[in-house]
């Protein structure tokens, strides 16, 4: 990959990760994550899916508009996962 094309795919990884984050928070399932109910591998594929998403600029809106406590939308790569992790009980395991 040459220097540029690196500089600007670690910019888009940094600006989605943020985006992910904003996503968990908004959604309220931060503080699952913080408490590890999520892999770091499945953070990954999240963030990766995230990366590829068509519809970044209708996220972008959303996060921006929606509610704290929000269901993610359903355009969401990862709202199968997110809705998993709002709906998690501590003596429940997480299969994600």
């Amino acid at each position: 990959m040459k220097i540029v094309e690196t500089m600007i795919y670690h910019q888009l990884r940094e600006t989605h990760a943020q985006r992910l984050a904003d996503m968990f928070h908004t959604t309220g399932v931060a503080a699952g994550l913080e408490r590890g109910y999520i892999s770091e591998q499945r953070m990954h594929i999240a963030l990766e899916k995230c990366i590829r998403c068509q519809k970044s600029d209708a996220c972008k809106s959303w996060l921006e508009e929606a509610e704290q406590g929000s269901p993610p939308p359903y355009f969401c790569e990862s709202r199968d996962m997110i809705l998993r992790l709002a709906n998690r009980r501590p003596s429940r395991e997480l299969k994600i």
